[in-house]
């Protein structure tokens, strides 16, 4: 609120995106992120999206140094890069017999 750009959501308006603001890759993404948080908010599609677009271990730990000051429990947290992929259970790489690798980090 008060012009501090929080109320962003709020003035979100429905209508088509000008041609014009695409003028790179990362401008049409930034748009892209931007109508699927406001078109599928409270969802559950959030995590999987920061996963697909490799940006899950930056944007989390972006809000939990931001809520390390308001909030003790998050003092010592961080997000691994390795959380993005779950682990295949073992039961599935033993079936396998050795064609199926264990996701980084699950080792």
């Amino acid at each position: 609120g008060a012009g501090d750009g929080s109320d962003a959501a709020a003035n979100y308006r429905v209508g088509l995106w000008p041609a014009s603001q695409f003028t790179t890759t990362e401008n049409a993404m930034k748009a892209l992120r931007a109508e699927r948080r406001a078109e599928l908010a409270m969802e559950g599609h959030q995590w999987y999206d920061l996963a697909r677009w490799g940006i899950a271990a930056d944007e989390i730990n972006a809000y939990i140094n931001f809520e390390k000051n308001y909030l003790t429990r998050f003092a010592n947290q961080s997000y691994a890069t390795q959380w993005v992929t779950m682990p295949i259970p073992d039961a599935e790489i033993t079936t396998m017999e050795g064609k199926l690798v264990q996701n980084v980090g699950w080792k």
